[in-house]
């Protein structure tokens, strides 16, 4: 990333607007018991309308 977008808050402002981010409906992202994992998070990009999964 170029000047000006270091550390979280510089990522926040890279993406603010450009990305939403979500757990599919039905999904625990912390679940109850500590033995299951689920690390999919979606992200969709607005502007290519593309829907990818990040973890």
């Amino acid at each position: 990333m170029g000047a000006g977008t270091n550390g979280v808050g510089g990522l926040r402002r890279a993406i603010r607007g450009r990305l939403d981010f979500m757990v599919p409906k039905g999904v625990r992202f912390v679940p109850d018991n500590e033995n299951l994992n689920f690390v999919s998070v979606l992200a969709f990009h607005r502007a290519s309308q593309t829907l990818s999964t990040i973890g």
